[in-house]
């Protein structure tokens, strides 16, 4: 603890007399406010997890949560990015509340649109509880839905214990537009329990049904 400590310290002193040092201080920071909010959102859709599969009559032992993995949640940024701050601050105005902090969500084009319905309607459920003795999920800050500016070029990185990616998670269009090869797939076939789901647009709030909408015009136009 005490080395921890004295390292620690170091550290700061250093950002004080180098601006290189205090720039990389300045990024982790980034870095660990980033994975922390996504770590909350992986949290709230495990939570939630248990009432949609209720809800889709799938059984206990078809676990859907290697689903959820961290590496497969979207960042949100506090900032306009590629796009102009006026703009930003525009969109950011349209959801935040008086107090409200607000983060764009970043678009993932490597997501399927089955998998995005997934997370939207445990987000929904989180938030919407469909057993009403459930408390609802606090809501900590607000999010618009990201600029096509602004869209992750990151790929889907699994968390250490789980190294492969499931293949039906990954937009086949978006593959072969991109010839990406940077990612390892697990290529087992679907569990019954996902290859089966259905999940209808009255499972997910409005808002998100109408970005998805969106973003499927924007790939269709191109």
């Amino acid at each position: 603890a005490a080395e921890q400590y004295f390292s620690t310290l170091a550290i700061k002193y250093n950002a004080q007399i180098d601006p290189a040092c205090a720039q990389k201080v300045a990024l982790k920071g980034v870095g660990t406010r980033i994975t922390n909010r996504k770590r909350t959102k992986q949290a709230r859709r495990l939570a939630a997890l248990p009432a949609f599969k209720i809800k889709h009559n799938i059984d206990t032992e078809h676990d859907l949560a290697y689903l959820l993995d961290l590496g497969y949640m979207s960042a949100e940024e506090d900032g306009p990015g590629n796009v102009s701050k006026e703009s930003w601050d525009a969109e950011a105005r349209k959801v935040a509340g008086a107090g409200q902090t607000v983060f764009e969500t970043q678009r993932l084009p490597w997501r399927t649109q089955k998998l995005i319905r997934f997370y939207y309607a445990l987000d929904n459920e989180s938030f919407n509880p469909s057993d009403t003795s459930v408390k609802r999920a606090k809501i900590s800050h607000v999010r618009f839905h990201g600029f096509k500016e602004n869209t992750s070029r990151s790929l889907p990185r699994p968390s250490a214990h789980r190294q492969l990616v499931p293949f039906y998670i990954v937009e086949e269009k978006w593959l072969h537009a991109t010839g990406n090869t940077g990612i390892a797939f697990n290529r087992s076939p679907e569990p019954e329990a996902w290859a089966t789901l259905v999940i209808n647009d009255s499972e997910l709030d409005p808002r998100d049904l109408e970005a998805m909408q969106k973003w499927i015009a924007e790939e269709e136009s191109n």
